[in-house]
């Protein structure tokens, strides 16, 4: 008795099986679209880290990021705003700044804006990052290309820098792509 009941449920869920596989493929039933989940994940959070080029600075400040979950080539996109500062120099900085990443352990890229002044004189930069982020940490190679008073030279034109993301907000979203409101 108990080895029939087996053998039914054994037929009963490879049926299903094979029904869900065939309704999959179709992915409408009776002319209605199946439902298709997209989740994302928003996050909000303090940055804080070091630069190194010809000078270092220590750096702080915020980021947002824009994630989407899928199992192949998830994409992440941020933005940040940060201020950087040299002790030694009594040099400041203001950076702005976004980079992608499509992927899970892929290579981030990006770009920043920056002003960076001793109080005497200031330069202003832009220019490209690539980096590699993981577990929180980023760690970004970048070039600034200077504009300004060029006689100011206690700014990194070449830099390597290592930035840890604390999140302070994260919210995951999870939506029906074929919902109509």
């Amino acid at each position: 008795m108990q080895s029939k009941v087996y053998k039914i449920s054994f037929i009963f869920c490879l049926l299903f099986s094979v029904n869900l596989n065939i309704i999959a493929q179709q992915k409408k039933i009776l002319g209605i679209p199946l439902p298709k989940y997209v989740a994302r994940k928003k996050a909000f959070g303090m940055i804080g880290g070091i630069e190194r080029g010809q000078f270092t600075f220590l750096e702080l400040g915020v980021e947002q990021h824009w994630k989407k979950f899928k199992l192949k080539r998830a994409p992440t996109f941020a933005i940040n705003a940060n201020m950087e500062y040299n002790f030694g120099y009594n040099v400041l900085g203001y950076n702005a700044g976004a980079w992608f990443k499509i992927g899970r352990v892929n290579l981030t890229y990006g770009f920043t804006i920056s002003y960076i002044t001793d109080f005497e004189r200031n330069r202003f930069g832009l220019g490209p990052q690539i980096g590699f982020r993981l577990l929180g940490f980023h760690l970004v190679n970048g070039y600034n290309f200077l504009f300004a008073d060029k006689e100011f030279q206690r700014v990194n034109k070449f830099y390597v820098g290592l930035r840890y993301f604390f999140p302070v907000r994260s919210r995951t979203q999870v939506d029906n792509f074929y919902k109509k409101d």
